[in-house]
């Protein structure tokens, strides 16, 4: 491409800026643009098949794949070698979708949160609405007899095809014993039902289990994914845990990928799900998890009391509680306001053991969809966690450290003890400590410090993401740093989300990355 610029240079000079080089650059633009639409395929949840390549030391599979925004059907550079009459058609195209883009802009500006002049009003999501509860008919008494003590691990999925590299993951990492893998298939998407029909291992046993009304249960709309997948999850658990008697199942959907030691970390936790009755499920999955706000020790477990999903185990014993209340819809911001109600926790890592390769998620323009799940959060956040490739097997010490509810007032006391900084001197500073703090008193400052250092800068019902009482933990420039709040914020119904710019992968955000 220099070469070609530099030519243009002398040809210019000369006068002789002739047809070949407008040819040839056009040439080369439109493979470029090529390149660039490819790129964005590779990207959108298609290029994941060697977990290996994931954190691997300093060198990430990330830092290899070009980061391209949406490509336009022709390219702009392309544009200069239309007829004027072109240009002007395109110049009223144009102004047509800056005008669309400003009224869309209007409309949601009431949403916008202006952080230099408010304190609490950074609200643009509406208040969480109790949802209406299903209340299943009692079931009988199980009709197969125990498993064995094994974990049943189930993949429920629906419409995407790739569900295919999660299912080829676990079968070929799973152990000989202890695991059974179910895929539950809701709905005929005809791709997606063809992909697992070919899937054929002895491992791998498939649920279809058909109820009508899943798709138009009173209170939610037909098109509501959200109430689809609520559905699926009342169903899949009821008929493992309650017909097939499993003690534990393990629920991933079906847009995630797995750690070499995703078996061995659900197994070592087991223990502590079973003996604690503070702690309602074990995750696979830090919220806080990127690259860059992590260290690299596969030891190191957390307990949070902000419902985490993507990759997670629940028994039979806290099952039949939850069922009674189970949600018609949002099923996942229901279980984070009922944990926090309830003082229950989650056991979550440091370096998660699943990755998320799906840009676009499950909420369907229900709650905000300029903003969760689209395609800003995945590439801010969810593209740039942390996947651990190390095959290891968590110590008793290891998973004792979250066990009882005592860790968490000496994580408390611990945090609250620490010297104080803002970002500016955490991330200016030439020399830090080992562990600081980043104070906030309201919802406001708590996003502020997170999109300040890199950290998902949300607040649901009171708790920040990955947070305990409060309290957020991650790594940045080798200090660990503790975001505690003055007091902790009120439970409530209130969701705080920011307007979301792009964030850049230049240097200036290096510490974002190992």
């Amino acid at each position: 491409d220099r070469s070609l610029f530099k030519k243009s240079k002398t040809s210019a000079s000369t006068g002789t800026f002739g047809m070949n080089y407008k040819v040839s650059l056009r040439a080369r633009l439109v493979e470029m643009a090529q390149c660039r639409q490819q790129a964005e395929f590779n990207y959108a949840g298609h290029f994941v098949f060697n977990v290996d390549l994931f954190s691997l030391g300093r060198t990430n599979l990330y830092s290899a794949i070009p980061l391209f925004g949406a490509v336009p059907s022709r390219p702009f550079s392309l544009l200069s070698f239309h007829r004027r009459a072109w240009l002007g058609r395109t110049g009223i195209v144009l102004l047509l979708l800056g005008l669309m883009a400003v009224f869309g802009w209007l409309t949601a500006l009431p949403y916008q949160i202006n952080w230099m002049t408010s304190q609490d009003t950074e609200e643009i999501m509406p208040l969480f609405t109790e949802p209406q509860f299903l209340h299943p008919h009692s079931i009988e008494e199980p009709v197969e007899p125990g498993q064995d003590g094994d974990i049943a691990v189930v993949v429920l999925a629906a419409r995407r095809p790739e569900v295919h590299q999660l299912v080829h993951q676990l079968v070929a990492q799973k152990p000989q014993r202890g695991f059974r893998i179910l895929v539950s298939l809701d709905g005929a998407e005809k791709q997606t039902t063809a992909v697992l029909k070919q899937i054929e291992s002895p491992e791998v046993r498939l649920l279809r289990l058909t109820d009508d009304k899943s798709r138009s249960f009173t209170g939610s709309s037909s098109s509501d994914s959200y109430a689809k997948i609520s559905r699926h999850y009342l169903r899949v658990l009821d008929h493992v845990l309650m017909k097939l008697n499993f003690s534990h199942v393990v629920l991933l959907e079906d847009d995630l990928l797995i750690a070499p030691d995703f078996y061995q970390y659900f197994r070592s936790l087991r223990r502590a799900l079973d003996t604690d009755e503070s702690i309602f499920c074990v995750s696979a999955w830090n919220d806080n998890g990127q690259i860059g706000l992590v260290t690299k020790d596969p030891q190191l477990l957390h307990r949070t009391d902000f419902f985490p999903g993507l990759g997670w185990m629940i028994n039979q014993r806290y099952w039949l509680r939850v069922r009674k209340v189970w949600p018609k819809t949002q099923y996942d911001d229901f279980l984070r306001l009922y944990m926090l109600k309830n003082g229950l926790v989650c056991v979550r890592p440091e370096l998660s053991r699943t990755f998320n390769i799906g840009r676009n998620g499950g909420r369907n323009c229900q709650l905000s969809s300029s903003y969760t799940y689209s395609s800003k959060f995945y590439h801010n956040y969810l593209s740039r966690m942390a996947l651990n490739r190390f095959n290891v097997t968590l110590t008793k010490s290891a998973v004792d450290k979250v066990i009882g509810r005592s860790a968490d007032q000496e994580l408390d006391k611990f945090a609250r003890s620490l010297p104080a900084m803002n970002v500016s001197q955490l991330l200016s500073s030439s020399r830090l400590p080992s562990a600081v703090r980043l104070r906030y008193a309201t919802a406001g400052e708590f996003i502020t410090l997170a999109l300040g250092i890199g950290a998902i800068p949300e607040v649901w019902f009171g708790a920040p993401r990955a947070s305990i009482l409060g309290i957020s933990t991650v790594s940045v420039r080798g200090s660990r740093v503790y975001i505690v709040p003055d007091r902790r914020l009120p439970i409530n119904k209130k969701i705080f989300i920011p307007t979301m710019p792009l964030l850049s992968t230049s240097k200036s955000r290096s510490f974002l990355f190992f």
